[in-house]
């Protein structure tokens, strides 16, 4: 049996080839219109600059085959606004993949695809994800890393005598600072 996929995906209005299928399967001529649309500015980073290239919620049109695979749509998307394929990932309901058909995943008339920066492959949990961008923090974590700092003096920098006498009240700088403007003024720099 033929090979009834065209090779690219078609949008913006242009006509996209359609398989000559042989025997009675309906399906194999069948067309879905829909649009992607990007979720956020997409940009195409090089070693010395950064060119935004699609804006966010900037629709695109397109009509493809029920049966063929979207990784021709990746391909064409990709090459159309000058980003790279592997940057870009695209969802419906879910993730797709590139052997994902409109047909595998309901695609119908009008529904829309959204595509975005690939956002890594999350690690193990507190570890960076594949593109080196942290986790984001637990409160847990954070909470229990700050009271520890605060029980531990060997960072502090500054201490507060107490009328009282004694060793006085160990503090950090840094935290006064970002949590009141009295302390603000009065740790900056030739205050």
């Amino acid at each position: 049996m033929a090979n009834n996929r065209p090779s690219n995906a078609s949008s913006g209005g242009g006509g996209a080839a359609s398989g000559s299928g042989s025997g009675g399967n309906g399906t194999m001529n069948e067309h879905v219109e829909f649009t992607v649309k990007a979720e956020e500015n997409l940009f195409l980073t090089g070693t010395r600059s950064t060119i935004q290239r699609v804006v966010a919620e900037t629709n695109y049109s397109c009509l493809m085959l029920k049966t063929q695979r979207f990784s021709s749509l990746f391909r064409h998307y990709a090459k159309y606004h000058g980003l790279r394929k592997d940057d870009l990932e695209y969802y419906f309901v879910n993730p797709l993949e590139n052997e994902d058909t409109p047909e595998s995943v309901q695609l119908q008339r009008g529904d829309t695809i959204m595509v975005r920066k690939r956002r890594g492959p999350a690690g193990p949990e507190g570890s960076p994800s594949a593109d080196g961008t942290p986790p984001p923090p637990d409160e847990k974590d954070y909470f229990t890393a700050m009271h520890g700092l605060m029980e531990n003096q060997e960072h502090t920098d500054v201490i507060f005598e107490t009328a009282g006498g004694g060793d006085g009240v160990r503090a950090h700088r840094c935290i006064l600072a970002a949590r009141g403007e009295f302390f603000k003024v009065a740790f900056r720099t030739g205050a």
